[in-house]
Formats: structure tokens, C-alpha cells, sequence
């Protein structure tokens, strides 16, 4: 049975290497442009800042204490990093989904109240983008980048959702990537693929 892949607007993404995209300095109150990032080229290097040597730990990357599954890490890890190129994964991003909440506020960047729901503002996690949608489509491209344009992996993009899964799953976008448009069933039939 074929299984696909879906990862929705996740606060952090677990890199396959020590690369991160390639940033602008200073974070300025335009920082998550939703009309520039959907176009953006991202380029990826060693960060300058490691974060005490924490940014490629696991959960951001594939070092330090990984689970147990993972073990021994001289002989999962690559195996992982191999199947990953195979498996058919969606990353789904709300290209609303631009909110740094406490850093917008602290800044005076809004007057309305932003919804960023917890969004990891860690320095591991910042290396990998400011907010949500620049982390999602950074990693796609990462991804397409690592893998030497994987046809597996592709990113659906969700207009004016913002951190709302409910939003995210039952958009047009990815019901039709789910969902059979010929199904009798109220609910739809689970493609076969």
C-alpha cells in the first residue's frame, strides 16, 4: 500500500545535513513578506551562528542524542537520508502563516493580533527561517537542493490560511491531493495511487 506523506506548517524542520538557508541580518518588521517568499531562491550554507553548537541537534537537524530508533545512528541515519528521498512527502504551507507573535509585539510591528500558535522561536529554529512559511518553503526547496530535484517532493501552497490546520487540510489544494473528485461517499474515497 503506497503511503503519502503530509507535513502542514510544523514550527521546525529536521535538516539532513549542517545547511540552512541563507538569511538577511537584521529581522525588520517586514521580516515574513507572504509576496516575496512565495518567488524567494533560497541559498544554503554552515550558519554562522551555531547556536552553542545546538542548531543541528536532533529535532533540527540529525546529530546529538537520537531517538531510539535511529540506532546506531552509523547505520540508520544513512538509511534514513536515503529512503527520505523516496517517500512521497507534501510540505503544505498557509501563505498566511507569517506571525512571530512576541517578536512582533515587542517591535511594534502590528496593531492587530497576530496568531503564530507557539511558534518555536528557539535559535535552532530561527536559523531555519523567521516564521512558518519562510520555514516551509526553504526546506522544500533544502529538500529539492539535497536530493538533486526530487520528483517525490513538492510543496502546495494554501492561500489566506494562516496557522490553521483545519484550514490547511480541508483546502481545495489538498482535498485534491486526498480525495478521489469522482467519490460517491459523503467522505470521499482515500486515493489508491
Amino acid at each position: 500500500l503506497p503511503v503519502d506523506y503530509f507535513v502542514a506548517d510544523p514550527s521546525s524542520y529536521t535538516y539532513i545535513n549542517e545547511l540552512r538557508p541563507v538569511q538577511a541580518e537584521d529581522k525588520t518588521c517586514n521580516f515574513c513578506d507572504n509576496t516575496t517568499l512565495v518567488s524567494q531562491v533560497w541559498k544554503f550554507a554552515v550558519p554562522h551562528d551555531s547556536c552553542h553548537g545546538e542548531y543541528n541537534l536532533f529535532g533540527y537537524g540529525l546529530e546529538g542524542d537520537l531517538p531510539a530508533y535511529m540506532q546506531p545512528a552509523s547505520s540508520r541515519v544513512p538509511l534514513a537520508v536515503e529512503q527520505y528521498a523516496q517517500r512521497r512527502v507534501t510540505y503544505v504551507s498557509g501563505n498566511s502563516d507569517v506571525c512571530d507573535t512576541a517578536w512582533m509585539k515587542s517591535q511594534g510591528c502590528v496593531t492587530c493580533q497576530p496568531q503564530d500558535s507557539n511558534l518555536d522561536t528557539s535559535c535552532p529554529a530561527e536559523q531555519q527561517g523567521w516564521c512558518r512559511m519562510s520555514r516551509a518553503y526553504a526546506y522544500a526547496q533544502y529538500v529539492q537542493f539535497f536530493y538533486g530535484n526530487s520528483s517525490t517532493h513538492d510543496l502546495v501552497a494554501v492561500p489566506d490560511v494562516g496557522h490553521n490546520g483545519c484550514g490547511l487540510i480541508q483546502s481545495p489544494q489538498v482535498l485534491d491531493l486526498l480525495v478521489l473528485p469522482d467519490s460517491d461517499s459523503a467522505a470521499g474515497a482515500m486515493k489508491a495511487a
